[in-house]
């Protein structure tokens, strides 16, 4: 499981850079970067789930 202690610090990182990312990047590329980063965080979910 995600430990909480990590969570929110993500969060107010993600909260602070998201929108500054999304001003200098195009809206097709940052939803490829996004997918991008889902399929990581699923494929490492799947394999730590072993």
């Amino acid at each position: 499981m995600l430990d909480s202690g990590l969570a929110l610090p993500g969060v107010l990182v993600g909260g602070q850079l998201g929108p500054r990312i999304a001003i200098h990047v195009n809206d097709r590329f940052l939803k490829e970067i996004f997918i991008f980063f889902l399929t990581l965080v699923g494929v490492h979910l799947i394999y730590n789930s072993f």
